[in-house]
């Protein structure tokens, strides 16, 4: 169940737009590109993860996200688990 929200969460984060912005036009030849910060934030470091499929033999599915997003989807993935425990499982179906 765990993995299963790992993945609708994952797939959320991917659907809001958190991707990074296409690269430009490369500068014209001679030119130099002025100098890039260097991110020194391990918490925009890229990380991927195999989540395995819950009644599926063809095995895992590959999800690249920071460190940043992975913490905001075990954030919400815990606080999903306890809303549910605590209110029981109708508690984020709406229409029941």
């Amino acid at each position: 169940m765990f993995a299963a929200l790992i993945g609708m969460m994952a797939a959320a984060v991917a659907a809001a737009g958190n991707a990074p912005p296409a690269p430009a036009s490369p500068p014209p030849a001679g030119a130099t590109a002025p100098a890039q910060p260097v991110d020194t934030d391990p918490m925009h470091k890229v990380e991927c993860r195999r989540i395995e499929e819950t009644g599926t033999r063809l095995g895992a599915k590959r999800v690249c996200m920071t460190r940043e997003e992975w913490a905001t989807v075990a954030r919400d993935a815990r606080s999903m688990t306890e809303d549910v425990q605590t209110r029981g499982s109708s508690a984020r179906t709406p229409g029941l």
